[in-house]
C-alpha cells in the first residue's frame, strides 16, 4: 500500500511512536524544541513490515501488539532494491531485531537480500539489539554485509557503550542511543533510548556522506571514529 496515510502510526498500539521517532532522528527537520535530524535534506521511504496481532496467545497481557515476520522484512528490503532506478536510495534503516546470537552463528535468512542491496550501494543499517549481550548481536544486524550499530550513552567526551546495547566482534559502529530527543506522533516530542535510536544516526550520516561523494562510507566512519571500550 503506497497511498496517502500508508505510513501513519497505529496509535492504540504500545510503541506506535517508534517509527516516527526513528525517522525524525535520521531525516527530521527542526521544529520548536525538536532538533534537526542527522540528514534533514534527505528524503524518507517509510516501509511498514510489522503486523498487528489481537490475540493474547500472541501478545500475552499486552494485546493488541505488533511483531515483524522475517518474510515481511525481506519483502520490504526487496521492494527497496526495486526502487533503485527510480529513487536514489543510499541506506535501509532496520531499527528492529531478534535475540542476540554469538559471532559466526547468524542464520542465512538475510544474507542474499543484504548482498543484493550491497551490490547496488544501498547499505543495510541494523540495530544490534537491547539485551545487554557482550558477545552477541541480533539478526539481521549479524548478517554479513549489514552495518551493525550499537548504542552509546553520555556526551562531551565521556561516552561509553550503553549497558543495554548488544555488542560483539561483529558490531561495526557505535552511535548515540540514550535519551535521544526527537519527534513523536501528533506533533509532540520526547526522548527514547535504545539501539533503535543509534541506528538512524548512522543511516542519516550515511546519506550525508554519500551526498558528499564518499563511496566507501563504513571504512571512512571507522577511520575517523574513536574506539570505545575496545570496539570500533
Amino acid at each position: 500500500e503506497i497511498g496517502s496515510g500508508s505510513a501513519m502510526p497505529d496509535t492504540d498500539l504500545d510503541g506506535h511512536y517508534h517509527g516516527t521517532h526513528v525517522a525524525s532522528i535520521a531525516v527530521g527537520a527542526a521544529a520548536g524544541n525538536v532538533p534537526n535530524g542527522v540528514a534533514p535534506g534527505a528524503d524518507l521511504l517509510a516501509v511498514q513490515v510489522f503486523t498487528r496481532f489481537e490475540s493474547s496467545d500472541d501478545c500475552g497481557d499486552s494485546a493488541p501488539c505488533t511483531y515483524a515476520y522475517d518474510s515481511d522484512i525481506l519483502e520490504g528490503l526487496e521492494w527497496v532494491y526495486e526502487q533503485r532506478d527510480v529513487i536514489d536510495v543510499v541506506a535501509a534503516n532496520l531499527s528492529l531485531g531478534g535475540y542476540p546470537v554469538a559471532p559466526g552463528a547468524c542464520s542465512n535468512t538475510y544474507t542474499s537480500v543484504v548482498a543484493l542491496l550491497d551490490s547496488v550501494d544501498i547499505a543495510v543499517v541494523a540495530a544490534t539489539g537491547n539485551s545487554g549481550a557482550t558477545n552477541g548481536i541480533s539478526a539481521p544486524a549479524c548478517t554479513p554485509g549489514a552495518v551493525a550499530v550499537g548504542a552509546t550513552r553520555g556526551t562531551g567526551g565521556s561516552e561509553s557503550i550503553a549497558s543495554y546495547s548488544n555488542r560483539s566482534s561483529e558490531m561495526d559502529l557505535l552511535a548515540p542511543g540514550t535519551n535521544i530527543l526527537a519527534a513523536l506522533p501528533g506533533g509532540t516530542r520526547g526522548s527514547l533510548t535504545g539501539t533503535s535510536m543509534a541506528t538512524p544516526h548512522v543511516a542519516g550520516a550515511w546519506a550525508v556522506a554519500r551526498s558528499a561523494g564518499i563511496l566507501n562510507v563504513l571504512n571512512e566512519f571507522q577511520r575517523v571514529g574513536t574506539t570505545i571500550g575496545g570496539y570500533p
